[in-house]
């Protein structure tokens, strides 16, 4: 879309030179996420002429909107939410590891077809995990086209880091390299200094025994060298070269104001379920602030799994099955689950679509649980969207792209509009959750059925829905 051009005579001295050329956009259309606008992008071009003779020419397609990572106290606590072009929005999404496990073997068409299944899923937002490895430029610019915010992490992913002068200038040097790369994209919202470091080192057992196996000078120095890192390194990095996209330390972090990963401050990474074997309706239990990380695994569907698999190796316990699970005692922690809520399965076949239930209803209780306790929560981003080979694991796409029942159940979970029945002390809840900036009006029919399909209950009710609200709309003994 044309905005204006125009022409600024400047001295040039040998070196490097910094000019500054303000560009005045009238009433200027407004890049936002998914569900909350278009996604319009201006397409700008600058050329340097000596003379009549051209020297250097630069372009650059980029969207305006303004980002905020709001933070401030209130009754709950601390709030975690992205205000974008003065809207806070309600995070939808998933974590992303990298496409695969060769990345020269990943194309445009692998981009597009993941994030396409992103947005038809309703999301907007992705979290490109710090595990991994900085995505190429097609992968943003397809995040811009489709209106998916990303959460982007520095490639740091759980380990604490060295401490000597020439490795943080390195770092800091790659940091500025990818932001200047990066930060015309206006789907970049967040840059995150690392995943799980500072939460790691203060609540993980293996490293307590570590702090309490060396002299103290050395546990912190080990702190003191990851403080110069994320609260200065990449700090100034990214307020001196992304201005004004926020940066926050770690994921999960309460930006060191108190310890990490608590439900009042900061962003939260919930695993009792899964890793601890706890209930899925432990998931009821807390209420974050903004939840960047919960998940549940399953096992990808038989076609995917008959291109590593034979016939004879269809069993969980199999040492193929056992390696192409990354997660020590996974399958059988699947078959846990699985047990407590539903009969054996009668064959592998039916093992596999099972477990794919299982992980859809586990994440839809704690997704939808996020999405009813807004505005205290404003995110719910689950490990993980994609994978990077065939594999059993959190993935809702796997590495061919099929969807699991997981990423069909995001896209009623996510919907703008959500219904969702909660049953708790002998009663159920019908809370309706909207995403929606206008109100709007409609019917809430509810019918309570027995095994046998005979209805118990049922009620219509016309119901005014809020902008943007989460609400009882009516309740049932």
């Amino acid at each position: 879309m044309p905005v204006n051009d125009g022409t600024q005579t400047v001295p040039l001295d040998a070196g490097t030179n910094h000019i500054s050329f303000p560009i005045r956009v009238a009433s200027p259309k407004l890049w936002y996420p998914l569900g909350y606008g278009t996604q319009d992008r201006y397409h700008f071009t600058a050329s340097v002429r000596v003379g009549k003779t051209l020297v250097a020419h630069s372009e650059v397609k980029t969207g305006l909107r303004s980002v905020q990572l709001r933070r401030v106290a209130d009754e709950w606590g601390k709030s975690f939410e992205f205000v974008i072009n003065g809207i806070p929005v309600f995070a939808k999404g998933a974590d992303m590891i990298p496409f695969d496990s060769f990345p020269t073997r990943v194309t445009a068409g692998n981009y597009r077809k993941i994030l396409e299944s992103a947005r038809d899923a309703h999301m907007n937002m992705v979290r490109e995990w710090g595990g991994g490895h900085y995505e190429s430029d097609v992968f943003y610019d397809i995040a811009d086209e489709l209106g998916i915010m990303v959460w982007q992490e520095f490639m740091f992913g759980g380990d604490m880091v060295p401490g000597d002068v020439a490795f943080q200038e390195n770092v800091r040097q790659e940091a500025v390299d990818q932001i200047k790369r990066l930060r015309e994209h206006p789907s970049i919202v967040v840059w995150c200094g690392n995943n799980e470091v500072e939460t790691g080192w203060l609540h993980w057992g293996h490293r307590q025994e570590f702090r309490d196996a060396v002299p103290r000078p050395v546990s912190e120095r080990v702190w003191q060298d990851y403080m110069v890192m994320f609260a200065d390194n990449l700090k100034s990095a990214v307020h001196d070269y992304a201005d004004p996209v926020p940066y926050t330390p770690s994921s999960p972090s309460a930006n060191f104001e108190e310890p990490p990963d608590q439900d009042h401050n900061g962003d939260m990474h919930f695993w009792s379920v899964w890793h601890a074997l706890a209930p899925p309706t432990d998931y009821l239990k807390v209420k974050p602030r903004f939840m960047s990380e919960f998940g549940f695994q399953s096992f990808p569907e038989v076609r995917t799994i008959s291109s590593f698999a034979k016939p004879e190796d269809l069993d969980i316990r199999s040492t193929v099955m056992q390696a192409h699970q990354k997660n020590h005692g996974g399958n059988e922690r699947i078959l846990t689950y699985m047990l407590r809520e539903y009969r054996e399965p009668k064959d592998f076949a039916s093992f596999v679509y099972l477990s794919q239930v299982q992980q859809a209803e586990v994440i839809k209780l704690g997704a939808e649980h996020l999405r009813r306790n807004r505005p205290r929560t404003m995110g719910s981003l689950y490990w993980q969207l994609n994978d990077c080979w065939p594999v059993s694991s959190w993935a809702s796409i796997d590495y061919f792209g099929r969807w699991k029942a997981l990423q069909y159940y995001a896209r009623r979970f996510y919907d703008d509009v959500l219904i969702s029945p909660y049953v708790h002390d002998g009663k159920v809840d019908i809370f309706v959750v909207s995403d929606k900036l206008q109100p709007f009006s409609d019917k809430v029919h509810a019918r309570l059925l027995d095994f046998s399909g005979n209805v118990l209950f049922e009620k219509t009710q016309d119901v005014q829905i809020p902008a943007a609200s989460s609400a009882i709309l009516s309740d049932s003994g």
